[in-house]
């Protein structure tokens, strides 16, 4: 069986408030006429004995936001899918999703 390559030269996350974390990563091995990605994602830290849920298939850019998140750490990890054959995990990377925070309030003047 052939063994797929990921090579992700960068994997970054960002974890904003309102609850998302967005996910890049460059990949310089994969045909990108036949790759797509499929984003794992495991809440906690990265540490231990992880266990991922696949949240999503399919992806073609090398971006992906997710909003399903709420406040606390998540694990992420991303794989590379070629003719049906996919390649193993990248290693794990955490984000800290932030509580929303009020911006702009504004107190009326008392005249």
């Amino acid at each position: 069986m052939k063994r797929l390559l990921i090579l992700l030269t960068t994997l970054t996350l960002q974890a904003q408030s309102p609850h998302s974390v967005t996910l890049t990563w460059d990949d310089a091995i994969n045909p990108p006429d036949l790759v797509t990605y499929t984003i794992y994602r495991s809440q906690g830290l990265c540490s231990g004995n992880i266990t991922f849920a696949k949240i999503a298939t399919g992806i073609v850019p090398h971006t992906f936001v997710d909003t399903t998140v709420i406040t606390g750490n998540y694990c992420f990890t991303v794989t590379a899918v070629v003719s049906g054959i996919e390649s193993a995990q990248t290693t794990p990377l955490g984000a800290i999703v932030p509580a929303s925070s009020v911006t702009n309030f504004l107190i009326p003047r008392v005249q």
